[in-house]
């Protein structure tokens, strides 16, 4: 699940603790100032969400409306900002063709709840969630908000001639009867669909029998002996959720750079932030490598990391290289829209080593800090968390 948040007046704080819990829950969220939400919806060009959520500290919190000269209440002010989404153009989507005018707006009430609250709100129709402190209960809510916009899309891409299946608890859509640019309805506007749907089927949604088949999937690839990077690669372009991570990321799959001399460098994945995309920190290169590779080499004090890990930190720092030289930078910007110059950088390799020696690997991974290693049993573990 992937999810907008935004603070109503004093509830800054509130929001920033909760996207940092729910990001521990499994899900990719990201915090944008209210005043700046619809102008990003209408100009962002990688943006996907589920949800948009505001979060209001409480009923006697107001805003003093400087245009208008006038004091406004948390509810009138969810009530408006659900009025300026929904009023946005219909071209106004996102790169699966879900129109944002369309997305669930959610109000998440950190106060006090009381009848007359709950009745001003069944007046103006909001979607509300009140937190009374149960951070499981709350999230579980915005998922059930989630779920039925979801159902009713699967409905509307049905009526519209896509190819739409049930299969081992995941919710998929296949090729369309008619071209998806001419598709359109209420939820969805098939000119800005930018996925392959002649061949291709993508999954829009996943119970947890889905969730459950997925992970399968998953640690069967990652217990076979030979497995290939080539196989690897193929997983997670077709599952890119496995690569979620807490900030909302767009991953793009072996984009090609070369230097000035022609050489050509082709990273397995560069993770592309959809929110502070001007902030090189925010943006990650992550290479493949494969799941049985030795983390670790030597014994006791002399413990030291593979050379195996070591060979693939060398060939993230020239990826970091790549990046760092200006010369490069007007390449960087021509391929990923932004001149680059410092991204994350993290390999995916091997397993998680008994007890013992987990101390040892952090001990290892201080003293290369330019490289995060990630091992795929913690991307399993992130899955299995879904459960």
């Amino acid at each position: 699940m992937k999810l907008i948040i935004t603070a109503i007046s004093k509830a800054e704080d509130a929001a920033a603790r909760l996207v940092s819990e729910w990001q521990q829950r499994g899900c990719a969220v990201d915090l944008i100032r209210l005043d700046h939400l619809t102008t990003t919806l209408r100009n962002s060009k990688s943006l996907a969400v589920d949800a948009i959520v505001l979060i209001s500290s409480g009923a006697h919190v107001f805003l003093l409306d400087e245009d208008r000269d006038s004091l406004t209440t948390s509810l009138e002010v969810a009530f408006n900002t659900e009025a300026e989404v929904q009023s946005l153009d219909d071209h106004c989507a996102m790169l699966d063709g879900r129109k944002w005018k369309s997305v669930p707006v959610i109000l998440l009430w950190m106060g006090r709840w009381d009848d007359e609250l709950w009745a001003s709100a069944l007046a103006k129709r909001l979607n509300v969630v009140s937190h009374n402190g149960d951070e499981s209960a709350a999230l579980r809510a915005v998922r059930q908000f989630v779920t039925d916009y979801r159902r009713r899309l699967l409905d509307e891409l049905d009526n519209l001639g896509f190819l739409v299946s049930y299969e081992a608890g995941r919710f998929k859509i296949g090729p369309a009867l008619s071209p998806t640019a001419r598709a359109e309805g209420d939820f969805y506007f098939g000119p800005t669909d930018k996925r392959d749907l002649t061949t291709k089927c993508y999954t829009v949604d996943r119970d947890n029998y889905g969730i459950q088949v997925e992970v399968d999937e998953f640690e069967a690839l990652i217990n076979t002996a030979d497995v290939s990077e080539y196989e690897l690669q193929k997983f997670f372009e077709s599952h890119p959720h496995f690569l979620v991570t807490p900030q909302l990321m767009e991953p793009l799959s072996q984009v090609q750079l070369r230097d000035s001399k022609g050489k050509l460098l082709i990273p397995d994945f560069i993770m592309r932030p959809v929110v502070a995309v001007h902030r090189d920190s925010r943006w990650q290169v992550l290479d493949l490598k494969r799941p049985q590779a030795q983390l670790l080499a030597g014994k006791g004090s002399h413990t030291r990391l593979s050379q195996e890990v070591m060979k693939a930190i060398n060939q993230l720092r020239d990826y970091g290289d790549y990046f760092a030289d200006p010369s490069n930078s007007e390449r960087v910007a021509a391929v990923l829209r932004h001149p680059v110059r410092r991204p994350k950088l993290a390999v995916l390799i091997g397993r998680l080593p008994k007890p013992s020696d987990v101390e040892a690997l952090e001990t290892a991974q201080t003293r290369e800090p330019d490289v995060q290693i990630v091992t795929y049993d913690e991307i399993l573990e992130t899955q299995l968390s879904l459960l």
